[in-house]
């Protein structure tokens, strides 16, 4: 059995745990040394523990301080990303407001005549001149039949509206008669229409520059909105605009079930 050191109950001295008595003071250790042995080591294992206890509560504490010092040192910085964040978003909002209220300048000008030589003749209980076109009211329309001769270079030239135009950003317009179903279906409605700037200096068709919109119409009786041609020359006022159709042998019309009669209920033009 092998040599442990401990310490004398009486004295504190540090002796042999084989000594029968302590060399210093004389107190006699044969009885008592394996209590003293088994005490003096639970002692140490107990100061052991409490020892790491401390250690473990000492190194949590560090560990958590600097966490929550880590926190209050960055805390400002992620703010002041997040305000960063919030400037540009308001930055780039402000900047798409600005652009959409720059778009939206535009605003329909107003019309001051539609004139057409020829139309319908009045019935009972309608008219179908080219005044219909601007009167906001879907349920009247200009109307003409297209086996009238009528036709200038191979095409139906229609209505001319007068306006005091700056730049033309597009038109709009209503195909057929909007009265009600039957009226749409039964007359012809435009499948194809040139919208054009009125310039008398120019004979037969109108110049690239001065069109507007040329293609083709859908067959509803919704608003629809004709984006102005790429070549429209807008640096030019425009006072008067004018309409042109197919001839009745093509596919520019949609024939109606009963009747020849080309209808278009309402014209619009947007600008400044």
């Amino acid at each position: 059995m092998s040599m442990a050191l401990i310490n004398c109950p009486n004295c504190k001295a540090t002796i042999s745990d084989k000594a029968k008595a302590c060399p210093k003071c004389g107190y006699t250790l044969t009885t008592k040394i394996e209590t003293i042995y088994t005490t003096q080591q639970t002692q140490q294992s107990t100061n052991k523990s409490i020892c790491s206890k401390w250690l473990f509560t000492v190194l949590a504490i560090l560990i958590i301080g600097c966490g929550i010092g880590y926190l209050i040192y960055t805390a400002p910085f992620a703010l002041n990303e997040k305000d960063s964040d919030k400037i540009g978003n308001n930055i780039s909002n402000d900047s798409m407001a600005e652009a959409g209220q720059s778009l939206n300048k535009t605003h329909e000008i107003g019309i001051s005549k539609a004139e057409c030589a020829y139309h319908l003749p009045p019935s009972k209980i309608a008219t179908y001149t080219a005044d219909n076109l601007i009167d906001g009211n879907i349920k009247t329309a200009w109307a003409v039949n297209l086996d009238s001769p009528i036709y200038d270079c191979d095409a139906l030239f229609g209505p001319i509206f007068t306006i005091n135009c700056h730049t033309v950003s597009e038109v709009e317009i209503v195909n057929g008669y909007g009265k009600d179903e039957a009226s749409f279906f039964n007359n012809t409605r435009a499948a194809w229409i040139t919208v054009y700037r009125v310039d008398y200096m120019v004979e037969e068709f109108p110049n690239e520059s001065d069109i507007i919109y040329r293609g083709k119409l859908k067959d509803t009786v919704e608003p629809q909105s004709l984006v102005v041609s790429p070549h429209f020359d807008n640096s030019k006022p425009t006072n008067k605009i004018g309409l042109i159709f197919s001839t009745k042998n093509n596919d520019g019309y949609y024939f109606g079930r009963k009747w020849k009669d080309l209808c278009i209920s309402e014209f619009k033009v947007y600008g400044n």
